[in-house]
């Protein structure tokens, strides 16, 4: 009981938090003059590197520790390693997908 309301408090807390404004324009706030977008470009483009290096390197970091153990622990451990390798593989393809698709997605349209 504790643990679904603790969720559900946690889910309100982020809707409500990473929830936005959406200003829509008419037509006649359109008059023809480009908007700049060079500076969110570099910032996007940045942001999209930082976060593609910090997610392989904890993803690689956390692979070279699991090997680790695997190597030093005993038969036991060694079958709990493997139940934990599964959901790891599966963590490391959506890190490194989620930040090689929006990568190569921003390549596409710049």
């Amino acid at each position: 009981m504790k643990r679904a309301f603790f969720i559900s408090i946690v889910i309100f807390l982020l809707i409500f938090f990473f929830s936005t404004s959406v200003y829509a324009l008419t037509i006649s706030d359109l008059d023809g003059s480009g908007a700049e977008t060079g500076n969110i470009q570099r910032v996007g483009a940045n942001v999209l590197t930082y976060v593609s290096i910090i997610a392989s390197a904890t993803s690689i970091v956390t692979l070279i520790i699991l090997g680790i153990k695997y190597m030093l622990g005993s038969v036991e451990e060694k079958a709990q390693y493997k139940k934990t390798l599964l959901p790891y593989f599966i963590g490391a393809i959506f890190v490194f997908g989620a930040t090689t698709i929006p990568t190569v997605i921003y390549n596409m349209v710049k």
